[in-house]
């Protein structure tokens, strides 16, 4: 591993530059139990961010399940979906694999293929983010018909799903899927270093046929990026360790465990930690590409080669500018 270089980021200067840009997307904090409440067949999911939030391009809930509940054998036909086991233990059908998860553990499923997953354990909690959004509605339907008292048999519940882009039947006439399934324990993935940042992608833009890429990343107290905008990808954060301050275009806040950060693309931001404990977040860049650049910087990190205008031509190439702290 290169050796560490940990460069201390000033407290936050602001200037026009951190202006809103032209978005039509606005930024959403969640806090930790916020979100949509929805009940359904031993599922307690809280929404956190849905189509409306994110101009289509992802959701994203936390659910937890008591013993037995699930999600039947389906495919989706517009999305992906990748899980984090937050608690607990689940059985994942998954093509044709079959894969008993425990807590730090993740799967992605690609559209197009068939999977299922069954609570074992008494009790379990699952980070559910899907791509693009949208079927969280058919979600919202089937929770509030239940409130109603409304019991859908097979058939009409297929019919709802297949307006929603689910099958619960005919896998054989799916289209072939142009990614393959992935499941991993969390601190298993290799570690990307640059920035004193330390990261572990786990599923790749390259994995995800560039529809998105999934990390976890951890920053060192008192540290965090210079401004920054994406022209390209929106980025959500969802806090595991320490506390952040995030600067949102005006909008200022500080984040901590279980809270969610949605930075749409084209606006400034930027973070540092600001707890004594270093900050560790899940990142969700949709669509995919980011960890790109933080690739091409790992390999330089630690030489001569690394320097700021070497990062900002790398920056450039993945539609990511830094913008200079106001004098």
């Amino acid at each position: 591993m290169l050796p560490v270089k940990r460069t201390y980021i000033p407290p936050f200067q602001w200037g026009k530059q951190m202006q809103s840009i032209n978005s039509k997307i606005a930024p959403k904090i969640v806090r930790a139990g916020e979100g949509q409440f929805l009940e359904l067949h031993g599922e307690v999911r809280y929404q956190l961010l849905d189509a409306n939030d994110t101009g289509g391009s992802l959701s994203l809930a936390r659910s937890r399940f008591q013993m037995g509940a699930g999600a039947p054998l389906h495919a989706h036909t517009r999305e992906d979906e990748w899980f984090i086991v937050i608690s607990g233990e689940f059985e994942f059908s998954l093509g044709a694999q079959t894969h008993c998860a425990q807590a730090g553990e993740f799967i992605f499923a690609p559209r197009h293929i068939a999977h299922s997953y069954t609570c074992l354990s008494q009790q379990g909690e699952l980070l559910i983010g899907v791509v693009g959004a949208g079927f969280e509605e058919f979600f919202r339907h089937l929770a509030i018909q239940r409130e109603k008292g409304v019991s859908l048999d097979p058939s009409a519940l297929s019919a709802i799903a297949s307006i929603f882009g689910v099958s619960f039947e005919s896998f054989d006439s799916l289209q072939s899927p142009d990614c393959v399934p992935k499941i991993g324990k969390v601190q298993s993935v290799p570690c990307l270093e640059a920035f004193g940042d330390i990261v572990r992608v786990l599923i790749s833009s390259d994995e995800a046929a560039n529809r998105f890429c999934l990390a976890e990343g951890q920053t060192p107290s008192f540290f965090g990026p210079p401004p920054h905008v994406h022209d390209r990808e929106d980025e959500t954060f969802v806090v595991l360790a320490g506390r952040y301050e995030f600067q949102i275009g005006d909008a200022r806040v500080q984040v901590g465990v279980g809270d969610v950060v949605f930075a749409p693309r084209s606006i400034p931001h930027t973070f540092r930690v600001v707890s004594n404990e270093p900050g560790r977040s899940l990142i969700f860049a949709t669509p995919g590409g980011f960890d790109h650049f933080f690739a091409e910087c790992s390999q330089l990190w630690g030489t001569d080669q690394f320097s700021p205008p070497t990062v900002a031509a790398i920056g450039a190439k993945h539609s990511l500018r830094f913008l200079p702290p106001e004098a």
